[in-house]
């Protein structure tokens, strides 16, 4: 069995890859949010929630916020569906997305 016969040996992959890069243009910052509608995005983990209704509490005592659009992802580790973030993009000024845990 020493001599390899099996086909059995070692495989040694290498996990590293080449790092790619690419250009982002960061969004406009808003001057305020007063008049402006909030989008909260909950990403489904435990207690994101909650710290969502925290924000949502200050900044509107902060704010005179137009709207708040309150939205959660289906599953935490999964990408935020394409239909789900074209709606936020579409009806808010601004987004804030929070991780529970």
């Amino acid at each position: 069995m020493s001599d390899g016969s099996l086909g059995r040996g070692l495989v040694v992959l290498d996990p590293t890859s080449e790092a790619t890069t690419e250009s982002a243009t960061l969004a406009p910052r808003l001057d305020s949010l007063t008049g402006k509608v909030l989008g909260l995005l909950d990403n489904s983990k435990l207690n994101a929630d909650r710290f969502l209704d925290l924000l949502q509490r200050e900044l509107a005592e902060r704010y005179e916020l137009a709207d708040v659009v309150r939205a959660r992802k289906p599953s935490a580790s999964r990408v935020c569906p394409d239909g789900l973030v074209q709606e936020l993009a579409g009806r808010c000024d601004a987004v804030i997305a929070a991780v529970g845990d």
